[in-house]
């Protein structure tokens, strides 16, 4: 993780694409997904992808409510209004007691 006293920064960009890599070859699973997306978000510092990767599962349908608490998150933090609202309504009605 970029922030730990042993991350090696002249290979992020091959750390990225092992992530990438596994994400693909496990095209179905959601846990990977979210492990990878989280990894992606604060482990490498890319926001932007991990956003993505989440977006497209949600869309897919095959985003959970974890994923989908990360997902809300990390658009809220990017200001991306439009997009989690309707993300954020959902787990409302399906967790009413989940203040987080």
């Amino acid at each position: 993780w970029r922030h730990s006293g042993d991350f090696w920064t002249e290979k992020a960009a091959e750390f990225a694409q092992a992530t990438r890599d596994v994400v693909a070859s496990r095209p179905k699973d959601e846990g990977v997904a979210v492990r990878a997306a989280t990894y992606l978000h604060d482990g490498l510092g890319l926001a932007d992808e991990a956003i993505a990767l989440l977006l497209e599962r949600s869309n897919q349908g095959a985003l959970g409510t974890a994923g989908r608490s990360h997902l809300a998150e990390w658009l809220l933090e990017a200001r991306r209004w439009k997009e989690a609202l309707p993300i954020v309504e959902t787990l409302v009605k399906e967790q009413p007691g989940d203040v987080q």
